[in-house]
């Protein structure tokens, strides 16, 4: 018997939440006599940081995040209404050095209980839907990999069950937002014009990196497209490991200079992919013939290729020394092979960390969003054939193009956690072909609330050397 989505969205958080209240009442003596963080309300005090610290002496790490995420579309779009993600994950990274004396290497494993509804159902935006992109309610293993450094830190390979998508395309600041066009890689053009395994879903990869210097490096992989079975309850991670149902490579490259060592740090970065999977969009086909799921139609094309330019750059610092900042960036990216969705988009904006002295981890937010839909692939509407992510959506018609802004104000309330209301604003969001003539613009608020274990609770990290 098939669960509820409620039932599945309260099972979600069941890892974090019993961490968590364990982490509760195990700092409840030491809360009382712990001094708070300047710029936090509370603390938890640092319950495990004395057993974290004794793990990783042995080269063992752990690690474990919740981020729950409400969204209202109070006006326009569709239709009015409220929707909810959650994500959940847990996982070990394994310094191989202290473990078993292999120098430079790590290895990682992680879990993620997915349960995310779809907002685009109200708001009528695909792109700027939620981060936690759905719907699906998935428990997968979204990581099985090992990282190794050579040459003093020059050569970097990293290979395993994997997603390409963190790895290029972005900036740290990108998931301070909760749209998919800003969260993970920028502009959505890089996101949905490919085949690409979405996050938290891994497949088979491998990674290089070249650092010619601290400062910069050169960046390629190879991933096989194997995502067809994400928006599922089957697609687990555990047992779906072979070749033979992936659909092509999907193989970007990237080079940057990255200052993080400076006082106003510059990360720039060009790079690109190809994708060779074939795909069902734009090139032929009418709405009517898509909806009816005609031969032609699904066989538009193979092979798709992109580039990409982006710039992060710290503008404004109250102390040359201070780690409060405003940081200015910005990314645009262009279809240059293939009838791709998006022909080009960009994202500009600017996020204030310590907006005051008393608020240091407490960050400002906002980004402007734009993306010009592909005429034949908007003609075509191929995108929503045979899929109504579980809203009755049904068959999509774009608008030429549309653009959202977002703004928020994260709070830290304590070391591991922060509470996050936002605003997003769209225009032009595309519509449900039998609701074309309603275009109105589409305003949501939300708020999403983050908590982070190793934070929380005092557990050093590991994470990845990238």
């Amino acid at each position: 018997m098939r669960t509820s989505f409620a039932s599945r969205l309260r099972g979600a958080t069941i890892l974090s939440a019993a961490v968590l209240g364990a982490g509760l009442i195990v700092s409840t003596s030491a809360q009382a006599q712990s001094t708070t963080p300047p710029g936090y309300f509370f603390t938890l005090g640092d319950p495990l940081k004395s057993f974290g610290d004794q793990m990783a002496n042995y080269g063992i790490y752990f690690n474990a995040a919740n981020v729950n995420v409400v969204y209202d579309n109070v006006s326009g779009g569709r239709k009015t209404g409220v929707s909810d993600t959650n994500d959940a994950s847990a996982g070990m990274d394994f310094d191989m050095t202290k473990l078993a004396g292999i120098p430079g290497a790590r290895a990682h494993i992680q879990f993620d209980d997915r349960a995310a509804g779809f907002n685009g159902n109200y708001t009528g935006s695909v792109w700027g839907s939620s981060p936690e992109y759905g719907p699906v309610e998935v428990f997968q293993l979204s990581e099985l990999s090992w990282e190794q450094s050579l040459f003093d830190d020059h050569v970097r390979l990293y290979a395993g069950r994997i997603s390409p998508l963190g790895d290029f395309s972005t900036f740290d600041v990108y998931c301070n937002f909760y749209s998919i066009g800003v969260c993970g890689n920028g502009p959505a053009g890089y996101y949905f014009d490919n085949s690409a395994t979405y996050a938290p879903v891994s497949t088979w990869g491998f990674r290089a990196t070249l650092k010619p210097s601290l400062s910069t490096y050169i960046r390629a992989g190879i991933y096989a497209d194997d995502d067809a079975a994400y928006y599922t309850t089957h697609s687990h991670g555990f047992t779906d490991w072979q070749l033979n149902q992936a659909s092509g490579v999907f193989i970007p490259f990237q080079i940057g200079y990255d200052s993080t060592t400076q006082n106003y740090p510059t990360h720039v970065m060009l790079g690109g992919y190809y994708d060779s999977s074939s795909y069902g969009v734009g090139a032929t086909g009418t709405p009517a013939a898509i909806a009816a799921g005609s031969a032609a139609a699904a066989m538009a094309g193979r092979g798709r290729t992109s580039v990409y330019m982006g710039l992060e750059q710290t503008v404004w610092k109250p102390d040359p020394k201070s780690d409060r900042q405003l940081i200015a960036f910005g990314e645009a990216t262009w279809s240059v092979m293939g009838d791709a969705p998006i022909e080009n988009a960009q994202v500009f904006g600017l996020v204030l960390q310590g907006p005051f002295a008393s608020r240091p981890h407490d960050t400002v937010n906002f980004a402007w969003d734009f993306a010009k839909y592909n005429h034949r692939f908007a003609q075509a509407a191929a995108f929503g054939a045979g899929y109504d992510n579980g809203g009755g959506i049904g068959v999509m018609q774009a608008t030429p193009s549309e653009n959202w802004i977002e703004f928020s104000y994260s709070a830290a309330v304590m070391p591991g956690f922060s509470i996050q209301p936002f605003l997003q604003y769209f225009t032009n969001p595309e519509m449900a072909v039998s609701n074309a003539n309603i275009h109105h613009d589409s305003f949501t608020i939300g708020v999403a609330t983050v908590v982070v274990l190793n934070g929380l609770l005092g557990l050093p990290g590991l994470g990845h050397s990238n």
